[in-house]
């Protein structure tokens, strides 16, 4: 058989041995995503507080996070994601600081000032919401 008559070959299980294997990512890798998604998700919470949503574009949040706009597509697939997980992020941990003051507050009017005093707090401290 010359080379022009052979079959064409397909892959093999030993081909895929051959590729560079994917490992998992260290304690390290997935400590410091961590803190690339906190960094980003605060910066999308400054953008937004100072420029409205509109004005929250993904250029402005990796310039205030301070990493390139691709970084920002590691992390999240859109701008409509990484502005709903900024909320969703922010909103829970309100609700947090919320169920901490109210499970130490007895009767209503305590629990209705720690509940005041608690999302006041919050606000407080997120000026960007």
């Amino acid at each position: 058989m010359t080379e022009q008559s052979l079959p064409p070959t397909e892959p093999s299980a030993d081909d895929g041995l051959r590729r560079r294997r994917r490992r998992e990512p260290s304690r390290f890798q997935e400590r410091l995503a961590e803190l690339r998604i906190e960094t980003i998700r605060e910066a999308a919470g400054r953008v937004v507080a100072r420029h409205g949503l509109a004005g929250a574009t993904m250029d402005a949040i990796a310039e205030e996070a301070g990493v390139a706009k691709g970084t920002l597509y590691l992390y999240f697939k859109s701008r409509e994601e990484l502005i709903e997980k900024t909320a969703d992020h922010a909103l829970a941990a309100l609700n947090r600081q919320v169920e901490a003051a109210l499970a130490g507050a007895g009767g209503f009017s305590l629990q209705l000032a720690a509940l005041v005093s608690a999302v006041l707090a919050f606000f407080d401290e997120n000026a960007a919401f």
